[in-house]
């Protein structure tokens, strides 16, 4: 039953979608008759300002459509697990953040998503493209540090592990930074410490 409601929900998105687009933009056919002022040779004469380009804001309705359904597939890739899913999922954030493309919330889902599927190089990218528009954002330090020590796992080269060591300890010196008071961080840099100490005596 639960897994019928998700495909109904699939099918109803698009349909939704539809009808607060068609609500947003009026019927073109009623078009409004000029006023007379605008026929006359003044008026002809003054040149009327240029629209702002609608270009450069987002589109927070196509957004939230994408991410609803970034996010229904992502559900169904955990639910059936097949990767299909998670590749609709991603399609889906990419054209969510070509909609609204400042939003670091669909970079941070982008990210995630690219770590729980192994997809490392493109998480470490999303969540450096987060970063440089808020350096001070916890959770995407948070997230590259998790890449970056399951990188050390990935890596039989000890100059690669090396370096990511280098990057998980930046990292981990940024969360303590921004959130001193937390128990946990500390953990984790104690974590950091014991792992890099395991790979310097490979």
């Amino acid at each position: 039953m639960k897994i019928f409601s998700r495909l109904v929900l699939l099918l109803c998105i698009p349909a939704m979608f539809a009808m607060v687009v068609s609500a947003q933009n009026p019927n073109p056919g009623s078009s409004v008759p000029p006023s007379p002022a605008t026929n006359t040779p003044e008026a002809k004469r003054t040149p009327s300002p240029s629209p702002s380009p609608s270009s450069s804001e987002p589109d927070t309705a196509s957004a939230y459509f994408h991410f609803m359904m970034a996010h229904e597939y992502e559900d169904m890739a955990t639910t059936f697990g097949r990767g299909e899913y998670a590749t609709r999922a991603i399609e889906e954030y990419k054209m969510a953040l070509n909609a609204d493309p400042a939003s670091k919330y669909l970079n941070g889902h982008l990210a995630e998503l690219y770590f729980r599927t192994g997809r490392i190089r493109e998480a470490v990218v999303a969540a450096q493209d987060r970063i440089k528009q808020d350096p001070n954002d916890l959770e995407a330090h948070r997230l590259l540090a998790d890449v970056y020590l399951r990188s050390l796992g990935d890596n039989s080269q000890q100059e690669v592990s090396g370096q990511m060591l280098k990057l998980a300890i930046g990292e981990f010196q940024k969360i303590v930074q921004l959130e001193p008071n937390n128990p946990e961080d500390h953990l984790m840099r104690s974590e950091e410490r014991r792992v890099g100490k395991e790979c310097r005596s490979r």
